[in-house]
């Protein structure tokens, strides 16, 4: 159990630093009005590489411990992006945050909390997949590949 929250917070450790890299590269040229396509490329390749880096740690943690579904992974993504783009929009290029974006990360919020804990599952009494099963499917996928 406690190797498991370690894998937890290694993961969200990579995963936070990865996008948060890849949200300031997204943005980082935003300011500036006259630089070229080419100017730009090179101020935002330098977070984009390191994202890809610590996002692949990441991704190899989920997968071989089996930490999220993909759809808890997407909603996971979704959520930090957004919120991201929220904090870089009001701090970093000095823009206003209407109620409707903090109503949105808020659904947004919500629906992962949904996700991860099952909630409609539990409550309609429906089947919840388990990690395992991913995992073992996925395997049996790669086995599958090099065995062609």
């Amino acid at each position: 159990m406690e190797s498991q929250v370690i894998n937890y917070i290694l993961f969200f450790t990579l995963f936070v630093i990865g996008q948060s890299l890849v949200m300031i590269g997204s943005f980082i040229s935003l300011p500036y009005k006259n630089l070229s396509m080419w100017e730009s490329l090179k101020m935002s390749l330098p977070f984009v590489w390191a994202d890809w880096l610590f996002l692949t740690f990441a991704i190899m943690l989920l997968h071989k411990h089996s930490l999220l579904t993909n759809t808890q992974f997407l909603f996971t993504l979704i959520v930090f992006q957004f919120g991201a783009t929220l904090l870089i929009n009001r701090f970093y290029l000095k823009q206003k945050i209407n109620i409707s974006d903090y109503v949105a990360i808020g659904l947004l919020i919500i629906a992962y909390i949904i996700s991860e804990l099952h909630l409609f599952s539990k409550l309609f009494g429906l089947p919840i997949p388990k990690h395992e099963d991913d995992k073992k499917k996925r395997d049996k996928e790669i086995k599958q590949i090099i065995k062609d």
